[in-house]
């Protein structure tokens, strides 16, 4: 098996601090936990693995950015999460030793480490307080989950829409120099209709309408955020 090579001087702990699990460990175990794992990457567009796949792996991922999403029997995409460097795809599966619950797709082109169902076992055997921590971040992904469906079902699809860049502002904004709000993660109008539960028509329309009204700006796949104020009214929040 092709071991992943890792610099006596990479600051592990640094770069994995986003990940409960990770943060609490000391440098040594993260770098042996990484040290029996195995290199893999994915280009963008390619599949990951498809809901119902054996879950028998997860994917510490160094760099890009993955899609979490089902599809409908009616064909209908929903995105149901987007994880960067330095988090974990696909952690549920290997859990509880059921079938993929989602799909996992390269958003962009993928970098990561392979760690095997067994190696992760043994890890969480040897260091209890992971396991408190992985319960942590699948709580976290369950509200999201059920922060999506709850914006899902609303029967405005302009307040779907409007809870969903709140969302995305909260996750990915940094602040601008006048105020606003920008997401840095490129999103396409096709994608946050995916997100929001609604037709990219309607997302088209809708982004129209309130960059008139100053409440929110889209250029080239950048959100703005200028009056959450506003675009929280328009969400019911």
């Amino acid at each position: 098996m092709c071991m992943h090579s890792i610099s006596p001087n990479s600051p592990l702990t640094e770069r994995y601090t986003t990940n409960p699990i990770f943060s609490a460990l000391t440098e040594d175990d993260l770098r042996e936990l990484i040290s029996r794992g195995r290199n893999k990457t994915y280009q963008k567009g390619e599949t990951i693995f498809l809901r119902g796949d054996e879950g028998a792996w997860v994917l510490l991922l160094e760099d890009g950015l993955v899609e979490i999403s089902v599809v409908s029997l009616s064909g209908r995409k929903s995105i149901l999460n987007l994880i960067e460097r330095y988090d974990i795809v696909g952690e549920i599966a290997l859990l509880d030793n059921e079938p993929r619950s989602a799909n996992a797709i390269a958003k962009t082109d993928v970098s990561g480490i392979i760690l095997s169902r067994a190696t992760m076992m043994d890890f969480l055997r040897d260091n209890p307080e992971a396991c408190f921590e992985i319960i942590h971040t699948l709580c976290k992904r369950v509200r999201n989950t059920s922060d999506l469906f709850e914006a899902q079902s609303l029967p405005n699809a302009n307040a779907r829409l409007a809870r969903c860049i709140l969302r995305l502002a909260e996750k990915w904004g940094e602040p601008t120099a006048d105020g606003a709000t920008r997401v840095t993660q490129h999103l396409s109008q096709t994608e946050l209709g995916e997100i929001s539960g609604i037709a990219r028509e309607n997302v088209n329309r809708y982004l129209n309408a309130w960059t008139k009204s100053a409440i929110v700006k889209f250029d080239k796949g950048i959100i703005t955020v200028i009056d959450e104020a506003q675009l929280a009214a328009i969400a019911e929040i």
